[in-house]
């Protein structure tokens, strides 16, 4: 041959000493990055430096590469994909819902919230009804109902 050799994925150059700073290893979810002979996980991932890198679960994400922890979405807010970048991937809670921990959870029965709520005690029954043996039903003749008594 020419005397030349092929360089790992994620290395270039002469005697492939330069790191590829966007190369992303999606077997380990690893980047090289300048100033470190390993990989380190790459934003929306979690782990050691050099990998193995773990998903930031689902409700959860991570800004920076690094070794550093996912952080979960504010109550109120929940993700729908694993691996957020931002808290941008943290949407508001959907109204008839509550969210806490970045994970969406659905109003009990006949219950509904407004959006952004963060607790199932935010979920209550419509106006012109109160909360009766677990359920909701129509406000008692007479009496008015605002709605509440989730």
């Amino acid at each position: 041959g020419d005397g030349s050799c092929e360089c790992f994925d994620g290395w270039s150059g002469a005697n492939c000493a330069v790191q590829d700073v966007t190369f992303i290893n999606t077997t380990a979810s690893c980047i090289m990055v300048p100033g470190f002979d390993v990989c380190v996980c790459a934003a929306g991932f979690t782990g050691q430096d050099g990998g193995p890198c773990e998903a930031c679960q689902l409700g959860a994400y991570k800004v920076g590469n690094g070794s550093g922890g996912c952080q979960l979405c504010d109550d109120g807010t929940y993700a729908t994909s694993m691996a957020g970048t931002s808290d941008s991937a943290c949407k508001v809670c959907p109204a008839d819902s509550w969210c806490t921990a970045g994970l969406r959870n659905a109003c009990p029965s006949s219950l509904e919230s407004l959006e952004g709520t963060s607790s199932v005690d935010g979920c209550t029954c419509p106006a012109g009804e109160e909360l009766k043996f677990g359920a909701c039903q129509s406000c008692t003749a007479g009496y008015f109902c605002p709605g509440g008594g989730g």
